[in-house]
């Protein structure tokens, strides 16, 4: 199974940064990550739009170039070691998704609505032929519109489509709403973000297995903002769940206990 480990290392270090991929590409774990443009049109690596989280500043990712972009401190924080970490661009990740990703896991890329322009997709585009990265990583929570365009622009990028219980967003969709287009993508990103089994049952699983369609899925904690019941307790049951039910991976914020977990079950499967 593919275990994405969600921003890289993020609590061993700084989110989204060289040093938190890395030490996930060490210890065997995919990646997931999210790109935003800044000012001057270069594609970097960030959650936020706004960085006042991490920096303790107000300033929007696109109303400044990289220039002034790298010289914002987001990781001394955390430990003095991270003091010159900087915020990555996406080529920068990309070198090293090519020379350091784990044989058999991939990179999820997040693009997030209000980056889905001509320009970005014209960019990642580019991006994926640099680096020739269509067998290691996809981009997921398009809105099925860009989605298309992204088609148009360059087909052999992977795609995944975000699906959950409700439309929380305009890139989130009901399995059914989709379920017509399967030509405008590759992968489903399931993203149950607060109904307990609605998303994440065999059900919908087997439905969607059916459509030779791989199968990622967000772990629960990961919501706990949303009020997920399962983001503090149970998401290791559902971990089970999913692995038993035939998914592709799960994206999670405790890739080294998920790997536990998945080779605990897999000796038992092997017991028995």
């Amino acid at each position: 199974m593919i275990i994405f480990a969600h921003r890289g290392m993020k609590n061993e270090m700084p989110e989204n940064t060289m040093p938190a991929f890395k030490k996930a590409f060490s210890y065997g774990f995919g990646i997931e990550f999210d790109v935003r443009m800044t000012l001057d049109k270069n594609v970097v690596v960030i959650h936020d739009r706004d960085l006042w989280r991490i920096t303790g500043e107000h300033i929007d990712v696109s109303s400044v170039s990289l220039v002034e972009l790298r010289k914002l401190k987001i990781g001394s924080h955390l430990n003095p070691q991270f003091v010159d970490t900087m915020i990555p661009t996406l080529d920068e990740v990309c070198k090293l998704i090519i020379s350091n990703l784990p044989v058999g896991q991939k990179a999820a890329i997040h693009l997030k609505q209000e980056e889905q322009t001509e320009e970005m997709l014209q960019s990642l585009s580019r991006v994926f032929k640099n680096f020739d990265l269509y067998q290691k990583a996809f981009i997921f929570d398009m809105t099925l519109e860009n989605a298309k365009k992204l088609r148009r622009i360059n087909n052999k990028i992977p795609i995944a489509l975000s699906v959950g219980e409700c439309n929380y967003s305009p890139t989130v969709y009901l399995w059914d709403e989709i379920a017509s287009s399967l030509d405008n993508f590759d992968y489903v990103w399931l993203d149950e973000w607060k109904s307990q089994g609605e998303i994440l049952n065999k059900v919908l699983v087997d439905k969607i297995n059916n459509t030779r369609k791989e199968i990622y899925a967000i772990s629960p904690e990961l919501h706990k903002e949303h009020g997920h019941p399962q983001s503090e307790e149970g998401y290791e049951n559902v971990w089970k769940n999913l692995n038993k039910w035939g998914i592709s991976g799960i994206c999670t914020a405790y890739p080294d206990k998920l790997k536990t977990i998945l080779t605990s079950e897999a000796q038992l499967v092997y017991k028995d």
